[in-house]
């Protein structure tokens, strides 16, 4: 079968739920389908400070279609295009969207691009335009969220219950190669945004307040943007890193601190790689956290509570192990890509066949 992944502008800089698309398009060209991978410059919804010929430009010196954080199958095409119209996408069985902007791109494409679906990664408001990304949820498309939460959420906004088909994270790139009992009790790792609705704002400042407590303690940020000024000399801060599994198996805690996620990749690849997991209590979480079993929940915004779920796990070395080994075989046991991949494919080769016999029903009658 074909199929045309579409997203908005490429990601030069690591993303979540790009590489997410990235991966089912992986996928499925490993089982031989046809698989192209679309990127729009221009947004309907959004202002271009640039002309759209040096953007090109830009991605095009960039090598922007095939970004260097991720490794593509060799039989995966990609593309930029100026924008999501008929003449820039190939003709498939299946069109899929994710970003809310992008969903309406692809509804108005022409039947010739297949079935048009959109996967919802989260509740994307945080750009604003609140009423467009509820109304998204009722375009007339497949639409499939990645977890549970996202699944009541747009229910409950459009009136029909999406399907739901859980994230999963790379095995082959994720792996522990430092078992917990070797790691240092006092070390911690955590994902750094500027974005308010990641936390990363309660997440240092309780980690400030544990080295306090805890002078032995080491910090390890993950982040994709320059490290901020007057931040703290004890941290260590990994920008765009390529050896992220090492800096997870050498730490014996992950923090997540987010007010807001659609699931939360890092927190599994840190659970792979055996890190003891302390987040917050959203809906995203949920998918995978258990208090007291495979994480530690705080509520969000509580920089108290973090440093005190913490400082359970540095001075409970047996508690931290046994969390981390829950953790990393709850994630094994119940979330993988080829799983995931089956689940798309069988759902939407399902409701296209149901949606051809309707079509003939209604050309006989």
């Amino acid at each position: 079968m074909k199929f045309n992944f579409i997203l908005p502008s490429p990601a030069t800089k690591p993303s979540g739920g790009t590489k997410v698309m990235y991966e089912y398009a992986n996928q499925l060209a490993s089982r031989g389908h046809e698989v192209t991978i679309i990127h729009g410059i221009k947004q309907r919804h959004k202002h271009m400070k640039s002309p759209l010929w040096y953007k090109k430009l830009q991605f095009a010196l960039k090598g922007a279609a095939y970004p260097k954080w991720f490794k593509f199958n060799k039989n995966v095409k990609s593309r930029i295009v100026p924008e999501i119209k008929d003449k820039y996408i190939p003709n498939a069985d299946f069109t899929i969207s994710t970003w809310w902007s992008t969903a309406y791109d692809v509804n108005e494409l022409s039947i010739s691009k297949g079935r048009k679906v959109n996967l919802i990664q989260g509740y994307e408001v945080w750009d604003g335009h609140e009423d467009l990304v509820h109304a998204s949820y009722k375009l007339p498309m497949q639409h499939i969220t990645i977890s549970e939460y996202l699944q009541k959420l747009v229910g409950d906004i459009s009136g029909v219950l999406p399907t739901v088909i859980p994230n999963a994270v790379d095995r082959s790139n994720f792996y522990t190669t430092t078992l917990p009992e070797q790691r240092k009790p006092a070390s911690v790792c955590m994902m750094y945004s500027e974005q308010e609705l990641k936390g990363s704002v309660y997440g240092i400042a309780a980690l400030t307040k544990l080295k306090e407590l805890y002078p032995e303690l080491t910090v390890d940020l993950i982040s994709v943007p320059k490290k901020p000024k007057n931040f703290p000399e004890w941290v260590v801060y990994n920008r765009n890193p390529k050896n992220l599994r090492d800096i997870y198996n050498r730490n014996s805690i992950f923090l997540s601190p987010s007010l807001n996620e659609g699931w939360g990749l890092t927190c599994n690849e840190a659970m792979l790689c055996s890190c003891s997991l302390v987040c917050t209590d959203i809906g995203g979480h949920r998918e995978f956290a258990r208090h007291g079993e495979t994480a530690l929940m705080i509520q969000p915004k509580s920089v108290d509570e973090i440093v005190e779920a913490i400082s359970e796990l540095i001075e409970n070395e047996k508690k931290r192990i046994e969390m981390a080994y829950r953790g990393k075989y709850y994630i094994e046991e119940n979330f993988s890509w080829q799983q995931s991949t089956d689940m798309l494919v069988d759902i939407l080769t399902v409701n296209k066949k149901k949606q051809l016999l309707e079509e003939t029903s209604y050309t006989s009658g």
